[in-house]
Order: structure tokens, then C-alpha cells, then sequence
């Protein structure tokens, strides 16, 4: 689809392509990946992920600036290898997802202690707290941060991407309202680390000043006044069950099978464009790397 395709042309995007396909001389990296710890050490889809990641410590984050940029792939990095997990084990396999992200952690750090000694070098080391009941949420924020500069410069002058990219925006000034609340108050467990220096990129400053604003915002009121004239008359056709879009969600390529971020991030606006629409946008331009976490 064309939002896929737009997700591969984002920074994010292009990095968890990239390195989810990354299979080339992963050979130099066996040995270290054999102290996973059991029976992690022999299952080949996480010691694949274990070499990937020791790969790119080794080959392409020694090589960055990582002192320069105004975002940190150390993060892409973690959330690139914790998804993988969640692919490999399924999302509701917490005890495997937990301790093998455990093993990895133990040799991810053996590895960068091992190999990077420079006094000056900033090391990438794996996000000990990664595991928090939004983390996924906290992947959409930092990937929206990394993809800004794209997003601004593509997103306001020209009306085919700004219709594709406006839903996704308003998802994301939805994701600063949901940790707003806790920053605020300086929740350290609740407000992600890197969200002080995201703060300043909220969509809600700027989805204004857009080209298509008036044309979106038109069609959504248009929109609210059938559905209330529908509601004063019989429905003349059957509307799918959520079990039926349950199932069309939760497909091989989107795993996107709950409403779990849509719950936390409920409001008058995701609930007038609907459940259905809103999972495939935010699946789409996070490259299919969306999976579901139960909120609590």
C-alpha cells in the first residue's frame, strides 16, 4: 500500500527494514550468541537476533557520530530488538519475551564492555526498563521524533502526502496528551526519558498550518453530521462485528489483532474515524512493528 511504502521511506522505517533483514556474516558472531543463556542459546531465531544486534554495535553504530544527532539509534536499536522478540515468541508470551530480552541484555553488555573501551566513545547499551505496559506507545513517540525533519518538510507543502499523513499526526498529538500528563509531574516512571527533548515537536503546534487542514477538518465534520442523521434512522445495512475486524487485523503482516493503544489513546476524534482505519494507519507508517501489549 502506499502508506507502507511511505513508512520505508522514514528514517525508522528504513532502519527496522534494514536491520530485520540483515543476515549477511553473522557467522564472526556466533561464539558470543552461544552465551545466551539456555534455551535461548539454542533457539536460532533469537541467537539470529542476538548476532544481528552484536553486528551492528560492531559494524555500524562504532562507526556514527552518536554524539552530534539529535536522536539516539542506540534506541531504534532496542526497540528494533524487543519487537523482534515479540514477533518471534508472540505478544502474550510475556515469560519468554522477559527472559530472553534478559539473555540478550547480558550479552549485549558483555559485548560493549569487551569491544568498546574508548574513553570518549558513547556506548550503546540495551534499555534494562524497556519492559513497561506502553512501551509500544513509547516506539511511536521516539520513532515520530527520529522521522520529524522528514515528516515537517514533506507534510505541510504537498496535499497528496499531507491527506496520507494527517490521521497519523493526530494520533501522535494524542500519544503527547497521553504522557503530557505524566511529565508534567515529573512521573519518572511513567514519562519516558527522551520525551523533554521531543516536547517541542508536537503536531499540535503546527497540523494548522497544513495544506489540507481545512479540506480534513471540512470532511470530518461532514462526517459527524451523517453518522448523527444515520443514527435517527433504521440501518438499512449490517455493520461488520469487532470480531470480524479482529480477524482482519490480525493478519500475518500486521499482527495488529487489539485495541489496546486505541483504548489508551480514546478520544472523540479516533473514535470518529473508527478502530479499523486508525490500526492500519498506525501499523502502516510504523512499518508494521506494531504488536499488542495489554494496559493496565
Amino acid at each position: 500500500s502506499f502508506l507502507r511504502r511511505l513508512a520505508n521511506d522514514l528514517p525508522s522505517g528504513k532502519f527496522y527494514y534494514d536491520f530485520k533483514r540483515d543476515k549477511d556474516n553473522l557467522g564472526k558472531y556466533f561464539k558470543q550468541c552461544k552465551e545466551l543463556k539456555p534455551p535461548y542459546d539454542n533457539k536460532p531465531r533469537v541467537r539470529v537476533l542476538c548476532m544481528q544486534v552484536l553486528k551492528y554495535l560492531k559494524t555500524k553504530y562504532d562507526t556514527l557520530n552518536n554524539e552530534d544527532g539529535s536522536y539516539d539509534v542506540c534506541v531504534l536499536l532496542n526497540y528494533a530488538a524487543f519487537t523482534r522478540l515479540h514477533e518471534i515468541f508472540g505478544s502474550d508470551d510475556i515469560t519468554n519475551i522477559t527472559l530472553a530480552w534478559a539473555s540478550l541484555i547480558y550479552v549485549w553488555n558483555s559485548f560493549v564492555d569487551d569491544n568498546f573501551n574508548k574513553p570518549l566513545y558513547k556506548k550503546c547499551k540495551p534499555i534494562d526498563n524497556i519492559f513497561t505496559n506502553d512501551w509500544h506507545i513509547r516506539k511511536i513517540l521516539y520513532d515520530y521524533f527520529v522521522d520529524y525533519d522528514t515528516i515537517k518538510k514533506n507534510f505541510i507543502f504537498y496535499n497528496d502526502i499531507c491527506q496520507k499523513y494527517y490521521m497519523y499526526l493526530e494520533i501522535i498529538i494524542d500519544i503527547y496528551k497521553y504522557f503530557n500528563k505524566f511529565c508534567v509531574t515529573d512521573n519518572k516512571d511513567k514519562c519516558p526519558d527522551f520525551y523533554n527533548k521531543c516536547k517541542e515537536y508536537d503536531p499540535s503546534n503546527y497540523i494548522h498550518e497544513v495544506i489540507c487542514f481545512k479540506e480534513i477538518e471540512e470532511k470530518k465534520s461532514a462526517s459527524v453530521k451523517l453518522k448523527l442523521a444515520e443514527k435517527e434512522k433504521p440501518q438499512s445495512i449490517e455493520l461488520h462485528s469487532g470480531e470480524e475486524f479482529g480477524s482482519l487485523l490480525s493478519t500475518k503482516e500486521t499482527d495488529f489483532s487489539d485495541n489496546s493503544t486505541l483504548q489508551v489513546l480514546s478520544s472523540d476524534r479516533v473514535k470518529t474515524f473508527g478502530n479499523v482505519l486508525l490500526g492500519l494507519v498506525v501499523t502502516s507508517m510504523t512499518s508494521g512493528v506494531l504488536y499488542k501489549v495489554k494496559i493496565h
